[in-house]
C-alpha cells in the first residue's frame, strides 16, 4: 500500500509539470526507478499503469505554465543593438511557414531578428553592423558571426520554454543545429539575400549631425536618441549640449576678427553650413589673411577636431586638373616659407609635371599695395599708378586664363 501512495505521489507530481497530459506523464514515470512490470498489467478494461495517471490527472487541480513574455536570453542581440528589437516570441518561428527548419528558414529567421541592426551591402560584400551610435563594416567578419552566436542561444533557450512538449522536443533537435559553426555560416550566407541595403543609402539625412550622446537634427534642431534607422555611419567627437558657452573660444574669435562682428557672424553661418551634407548653393569657402599666424590654422583644426568623423583634409587632387597641360600663375601674399607656402608647394606638386608655372612674390614683386582708386576699372589698367609692377602680373593671369 505504501508502494502505492508513492507511485500516486510520483504520479501526481508529473500531472502538475506535465499539464495533466497522461501521455507525457505515462512516457515519463516509466523512466522512473517506481517502474514496475505490473504498470501494463490488464485490469478492468484498461491497465493498471493508465489508471493510476487518470487519477493523478483527475485529482489535480493547478498546473504549471511556462510564461511567454519575452525570454530574457534574448537580451545579448539587443544589448548589443543598443536598442529594442523583435523578439522570437512575436516572430514564433516553430509553426510560422517563413521559416522552414533548413538553410533557408535560418537565413530568413536571422535576417528579421536583426533586421534593425545588420544588413549586407553588395557593392561592398560586407556586413555592416549597427553599434548602437553608428553603422560599421564588419570587414573582419566578427560581429556579424557574434549575432551568429546570439541567434543560437536565443533560439535554443526559445525552443526549452515552448509549452507543447511534442513542437519543444522537435523544435530543440532544429535548435540544437545552431551550435554548429557550419550551419551559422550557411544561414548568415542566405541570409544576405533577404534586406540588402546600398550604400548610398547610408548618410541620406543631409541635416543629421551625429553626436556621442544622440543625434542633432540641424534643420529642426531637434536632438534625439541614436536610432539606426537614421542609417548613420559618422559621429562627431563630442557631446552636444545646448547650453554649454566657450568663453575662450569666443575670445579667440575676436581676436582674429577684431571690431567686425559682421565677418564673424558670416563666418558662423558658413561654419554651420559645413556642419550640413547640403550642397544647394554650392559653396566653397575660403581662409584668407594678409599675414601669416593669423588664426586660419587652430580655427580649422579646432573645427574639425569637433567634426570628428565629418571633417576631412581635402587633398588637392581634388582641385586640380589633370587631364591637359596648363599654364598656371601664381601669387603668393608674403615672401616667408609658412604653412601657406608648404600648402602650396603640394598642391604644385599634385598637380603633376609638364605645366608652365609663374609665381610672383609680394611685396617683392609688387612692394606698393593697391590705393583703391580705380583707375584701372574705370579707364585702363595702363593708368594705374603701380602699373610697372601690376602690369607684368595682370598680363600673365590674362595670357593663362584664355583657352
Amino acid at each position: 500500500m505504501i508502494r502505492f501512495y508513492r507511485v500516486l505521489a510520483l504520479c501526481g507530481i508529473l500531472a502538475f509539470w506535465c499539464g495533466r497530459d497522461t501521455g507525457q506523464m505515462d512516457r515519463l514515470f516509466r523512466q522512473s526507478g517506481l517502474y514496475r512490470e505490473k504498470w501494463d498489467r490488464p485490469q478492468t478494461g484498461s491497465t493498471y499503469g493508465w489508471i493510476t495517471v487518470e487519477k493523478a490527472a483527475a485529482e489535480t487541480q493547478n498546473v504549471y505554465r511556462p510564461s511567454q513574455k519575452k525570454s530574457k536570453t534574448a537580451a545579448p542581440g539587443k544589448k548589443f543593438a543598443g536598442r529594442g528589437g523583435v523578439s522570437l516570441w512575436d516572430l514564433q518561428p516553430e509553426n510560422n511557414p517563413r521559416y522552414p527548419w533548413a538553410d533557408l528558414g535560418s537565413g530568413r529567421i536571422f535576417a528579421d531578428y536583426f533586421k534593425s541592426i545588420a544588413r549586407f551591402v553588395k557593392e561592398r560584400k560586407t556586413w555592416y553592423v549597427y553599434t548602437g551610435k553608428v553603422w560599421e563594416a564588419d570587414t573582419a567578419v566578427v560581429e556579424i558571426m557574434k549575432l551568429g552566436k546570439y541567434m543560437a542561444d536565443d533560439i535554443m533557450n526559445y525552443a526549452m520554454a515552448l509549452p507543447d512538449e511534442r513542437v519543444r522536443t522537435a523544435y530543440m533537435e532544429y535548435a540544437k543545429r545552431w551550435q554548429k559553426l557550419n550551419f551559422r555560416q550557411n544561414a548568415i550566407k542566405e541570409a544576405e539575400s533577404e534586406y540588402p541595403i546600398q550604400m548610398k543609402e547610408f548618410d541620406e539625412k543631409t541635416f543629421a549631425f551625429n553626436c556621442r550622446n544622440g543625434t542633432l537634427h540641424l534643420n529642426t534642431m531637434e536632438f534625439k536618441k541614436h536610432d539606426s534607422a537614421d542609417f548613420l555611419t559618422k559621429m562627431a567627437d563630442v557631446r552636444y549640449d545646448p547650453k554649454a558657452r566657450c568663453e575662450r573660444w569666443e575670445q579667440f574669435i575676436s581676436e582674429i576678427i577684431p571690431n567686425d562682428l559682421a565677418t564673424a557672424d558670416f563666418l558662423q553661418r558658413a561654419l554651420g553650413y559645413s556642419l550640413t551634407g547640403e550642397t544647394q548653393h554650392e559653396c566653397m569657402f575660403i581662409l584668407w589673411g594678409r599675414k601669416t599666424r593669423n588664426g586660419k590654422g587652430t580655427l580649422c583644426e579646432s573645427i574639425m577636431r569637433i567634426m570628428g568623423d565629418y571633417g576631412r583634409a581635402v587633398s588637392p587632387e581634388t582641385l586640380a586638373q589633370k587631364p591637359n597641360l596648363m599654364n598656371i600663375t601664381v601669387i603668393n601674399g608674403t615672401e616667408q616659407h609658412g604653412c601657406t607656402f608648404a600648402m602650396k608647394e603640394q598642391f604644385l606638386a599634385a598637380m603633376g609635371a609638364g605645366h608652365s608655372i609663374t609665381e610672383y612674390f609680394l611685396p617683392r614683386d609688387c612692394p606698393a599695395f593697391c590705393t583703391g582708386c580705380k583707375a584701372c576699372f574705370f579707364k585702363d589698367i595702363s593708368v594705374c599708378p603701380h602699373r610697372a609692377h601690376t602690369v607684368p602680373i595682370c598680363g600673365a593671369h590674362s595670357a593663362q586664363s584664355r583657352p
